[in-house]
């Protein structure tokens, strides 16, 4: 799979993908998901998944009711969702959001997980989440979550 010509117009999402990505495969930190341009070992758009976990405090009061307030909420992280350039504008970026929810929902039915959280890279990334329902972590706005289990009747 070609990394090298891949594009977001993000540094940081580039050069993960070109330089870090198979460091964190090969750890088991992460797993990394891709969509390739028709005919072509080229990638066209990805995304991580990887286990996470947010501190109670950080969850708005309605979502973190009835929850111990000392343990860490476990959470997978939808990490470095990023479209390449020349894929802009048919709809890749939803796919693969919606690609890794419903993954997660899979994953929901078999292991304990309460939320889908993100790490927007900028504010046009946080509001493409938020068009999706994501909704901000109370410590920072680009960082936003999604309850599993609203997504598991969703999607």
């Amino acid at each position: 799979m070609d990394r090298s010509s891949f594009d977001c117009g993000k540094s940081s999402l580039n050069d993960w993908i070109k330089t870090q990505a198979s460091q964190f495969v090969k750890r088991d930190q992460t797993r990394i998901h891709c969509v390739l341009f028709p005919n072509t070992n080229r990638i066209a758009g990805y995304y991580a998944l990887s286990t996470h976990a947010v501190e109670p405090l950080s969850i708005p009061a309605p979502d973190v009711a009835g929850l111990p307030k000392r343990l860490s909420v476990p959470a997978i992280l939808i990490g470095q969702l990023a479209v390449d350039v020349r894929a802009r504008g048919i709809g890749l970026g939803e796919y693969l959001l919606f690609d890794a929810i419903r993954r997660i929902v899979q994953v929901y039915r078999i292991v304990g997980i309460r939320l889908i959280v993100v790490h927007a890279v900028d504010d046009t990334a946080r509001a493409f989440y938020e068009r999706y329902g994501f909704a901000s972590l109370v410590d920072d706005k680009l960082h936003l979550y999604y309850s599993v289990k609203k997504a598991s009747q969703e999607f």
